[in-house]
């Protein structure tokens, strides 16, 4: 077993157990725990994207909203 790089006296009866044998040696996640981080992934930079789409139609709707844009070419 190798040797952790933080060593308390505590450290020798939890050498074999749970999550401090993930700090110890390298875990890696399966592809079932892959599946789910990128779809929560997706989730939040859709979320994202969707936000900042709102965030922005309503700031302009804020500042424009009532302004109607008189040019020489629209009237009759």
């Amino acid at each position: 077993m190798p040797k952790a790089a933080f060593y308390s006296p505590r450290a020798a009866d939890l050498a074999g157990y749970g999550t401090f044998t993930a700090v110890i040696t390298a875990v890696h996640a399966t592809f079932l725990q892959k599946v789910i981080i990128c779809a929560f992934a997706g989730f939040l930079a859709a979320s994202l994207i969707q936000w900042a789409k709102v965030f922005v139609e309503g700031a302009d709707d804020a500042l424009n909203k009532g302004y109607q844009h008189r040019s020489v070419m629209s009237s009759p």
